[in-house]
C-alpha cells in the first residue's frame, strides 16, 4: 500500500513538473512574440519616418524648385527690353547723337498676330505709306543720305539685315528689287522703298495713339520697331525735329 502511494505522489509530482515546464514554455513563447512585436513596431515606426522624411524632401523640393521657375520667369521678364527696331543708328550729326539702337530680335509670328489684331481694330483700308511719306521716313533715318550700317552700305532708309528680313515677308515674290539679296536691295532707293512699304504693311499701327494711321506712325514703326512703336516710344530728338519739319512741309499727319 506504501508502494501505491509513492506511484502516486511520483505521478502527481511529475505532473506537477511537466505543467511547470509547460508554462515555462508558455512563458518563454509569450516573451518571444512580445520581443517580435515591439520589433515589428519599431520597424514600421522606422518604415513611417523614413516614409514621411521622403515625403517631406520631395514637398520641398517641389516647391523649391517652383520658386526657382517663378524667379527665371521674372528674370526672363525683366531682361526683356521694348524691340527698338531693325535699326543701327549710332552716328552723331549736328553735334546731337541720334539713337544708339541695339537691334533686338522680334517673333514673327508675335509680330503677326500683332499685325492681324491691328487690322481688324485700329487700321483703315491701307496703310502703305504714301509717296511723300516715304522722304520723310528717309529724312527722320538719315536725313535722306546714304548711310552704312555694320560696315555695309544699308541706304537712306538705314535698313539693317533684320529689318530686311522682316520685311521679306510681305513684299511682293514679282517684284525682282523686294526679292533681290539684301546688299543689292537696300542701297537701290526703289528697292529700298518696297521694303518700306512691306514693313508698314505687316507691322503698322497707330503708334502715336490718336486713333489715326498716318505717315507720323509710319516713322515711328520705322525708327522704334512694332514693340516700340506699340508702347508709344518717343523718337529721339534730331529724327522728331526732322520728322516734323518734313510733315508740315508735306502737310501730312
Amino acid at each position: 500500500m506504501a508502494m501505491g502511494m509513492d506511484r502516486t505522489s511520483s505521478s502527481s509530482v511529475a505532473e506537477l513538473g511537466a505543467g511547470d515546464v509547460e508554462g515555462a514554455k508558455v512563458a518563454d513563447h509569450q516573451e518571444y512574440a512580445e520581443v517580435l512585436s515591439v520589433a515589428s513596431r519599431r520597424r514600421k515606426r522606422r518604415w513611417n519616418i523614413r516614409s514621411w522624411s521622403t515625403l517631406d524632401l520631395l514637398s520641398v523640393a517641389a516647391v523649391v524648385v517652383a520658386l526657382l521657375l517663378i524667379l527665371g520667369a521674372i528674370y526672363m521678364h525683366l531682361k526683356q527690353r521694348p524691340h527698338l527696331g531693325r535699326l543701327h543708328i549710332t552716328r552723331k550729326e549736328k553735334g546731337n547723337e541720334l539713337v544708339d539702337t541695339e537691334a533686338l530680335p522680334i517673333s514673327l509670328d508675335v509680330a503677326a498676330g500683332v499685325a492681324a489684331q491691328s487690322i481688324t481694330t485700329f487700321r483703315p483700308l491701307t496703310v502703305e505709306p504714301s509717296e511723300d511719306c516715304l522722304p520723310c521716313i528717309a529724312v527722320a533715318a538719315t536725313d535722306n543720305q546714304p548711310v552704312t550700317c555694320g560696315g555695309k552700305p544699308c541706304g537712306i532708309y538705314r535698313i539693317s539685315w533684320l529689318y530686311w528680313m522682316d520685311a521679306q515677308g510681305t513684299s511682293d515674290p514679282d517684284n525682282p528689287l523686294t526679292q533681290a539679296g539684301y546688299e543689292g536691295c537696300v542701297p537701290v532707293a526703289r528697292c529700298a522703298e518696297g521694303l518700306v512699304r512691306s514693313y508698314v504693311r505687316r507691322f503698322g499701327y497707330d503708334c502715336d495713339g490718336d486713333g489715326l494711321i498716318g505717315c507720323r506712325d509710319h516713322v515711328m514703326l520705322h525708327l522704334n520697331g512694332p514693340t516700340g512703336c506699340r508702347m508709344g516710344k518717343p523718337l529721339p530728338a534730331l529724327a522728331e525735329l526732322r520728322m516734323n519739319k518734313c510733315l508740315a512741309k508735306k502737310d501730312l499727319q
